[in-house]
């Protein structure tokens, strides 16, 4: 997370607090380095906090389920995710998770108790060593112990380990009447992530398509979103839409780099090069490819699908609607065709000026680079959004407030 998003996160925390809601973060600065942001709430404040986040252009992500709420928005390059748990913590007593005093922040020893109760539900210790390693050198031996002997066999082991440093080591080991109860938190929590599975398979990920003329800044705009993806919680699916290789009907791979070949030796002159198009003048062609390449992204569609419920968001740059730009196909047929085909989440169009396109790509000829303009502008219905890529951060603070609303 860069600084000015930590900026934004402590200024909201602020607000918060001192509108009297009851939180705190379960990190004390862990979650600066990512921009996943773990934090606990009273179930009273519900109402106030959800108004102070909409407020701040925070998205409702889900309540799902019913013991969190998922907020989420987009800033300065950073997805930011609260992940907030309503009340208490994977059965721990509210009395020790939640501070004594009007800070958001856990004291130290109430903060190993938490790093040390994350290991004991499976987290990998590594995850946590750099702040046990930090905290280990001031907490108070007796408070943390009466925290420990509360949920563990073993505290005065893991106290012993704290001091030694050896936090490889440390392997809590629950209470019996405490497995109990970590038993019903364990079944409910696998029950809702089957039901999670089937809410998104009923509700998969977004498919985004990024359309444009060569040197619209399409690679340009994919290459952010996947940067920005990568630093966050949600996962981006990147695959290149383009039609030039057939990815489902892979026979067609072959013809069609037979039929380039025979055309490029050929003398006739019912061919033309234009740029890397090229125009066979058949209306055979014309008439066939259209429905071929309808079922090549018709297959598309549906091999994305699983994609779609394994990720957050579905990137395509290019799709079936490039068509539309191709000397090879009917327009009519295409723009028939373009009705039929599963739209899309969200379509994207990329475009600029034919000057600034020609000094962008100055090898490419410029009645190719107007060719596909026109054609563009003949299907700009089918956009749903439509950015002249000026300003780089403007065109993916754009996309990305179109995506982060479709989560």
């Amino acid at each position: 997370m860069n600084e000015k998003s930590i900026k934004n996160v402590l200024d909201l925390a602020q607000e918060l607090r001192s509108n009297n809601i009851r939180f705190f973060f379960h990190d004390y600065d862990r979650w600066m380095t990512s921009t996943d942001i773990d934090i606990s709430l009273n179930s009273d404040d519900i109402t106030n906090f959800h108004k102070i986040m909409t407020k701040n252009e925070f998205k409702l992500l889900s309540k799902f389920p019913p013991w969190k709420l998922f907020y989420v928005k987009y800033q300065n390059g950073d997805i930011i995710f609260f992940d907030t748990h309503l009340d208490a913590y994977e059965g721990v007593s509210k009395d020790i998770l939640f501070p004594n005093s009007s800070n958001y922040f856990l004291d130290e020893n109430k903060q190993l108790f938490y790093y040390i109760y994350r290991i004991s539900i499976g987290q990998p210790c590594k995850k946590y060593e750099k702040y046990l390693k930090q905290l280990s050198k001031s907490f108070d031996e007796k408070m943390l112990l009466n925290y420990l002997t509360q949920y563990f066999k073993n505290a005065n082991e893991i106290i012993q380990y704290l001091k030694e440093g050896n936090f490889h080591n440390i392997s809590p080991k629950h209470k019996f009447r405490h497995n109990l109860i970590r038993g019903r938190y364990y079944l409910r929590n696998k029950l809702f992530k089957i039901v999670g599975i089937i809410k998104k398979i009923i509700s998969p990920a977004p498919h985004v398509v990024l359309m444009g003329t060569d040197g619209s800044g399409k690679t340009t705009a994919v290459t952010e979103l996947q940067k920005i993806f990568g630093n966050s919680k949600f996962k981006l699916y990147y695959e290149y839409g383009g039609r030039y290789t057939f990815k489902c009907l892979k026979f067609m791979n072959l013809f069609s780099k037979r039929m380039a070949s025979n055309k490029l030796n050929s003398s006739k002159n019912d061919l033309e090069a234009t740029g890397d198009v090229i125009n066979y003048k058949s209306k055979l062609i014309e008439i066939i490819s259209p429905f071929v390449y309808y079922l090549e992204y018709l297959l598309r569609t549906l091999f994305l699908y699983p994609e779609r419920i394994k990720y957050s968001a579905v990137l395509t740059d290019r799709w079936f609607y490039d068509l539309n730009t191709s000397p090879n196909a009917s327009n009519n047929i295409v723009k028939f065709l373009n009705k039929l085909l599963p739209k899309p989440s969200l379509v994207v169009y990329l475009y600029n000026d034919i000057d600034v396109l020609i000094t962008r790509k100055p090898d490419h000829p410029k009645s190719d680079l107007e060719r596909q303009l026109a054609s563009f502008n003949e299907i700009e219905n089918i956009f749903d959004l439509k950015i002249k890529s000026g300003n780089k951060g403007e065109v993916i603070n754009e996309i990305m407030d179109r995506i982060i609303k479709l989560l």
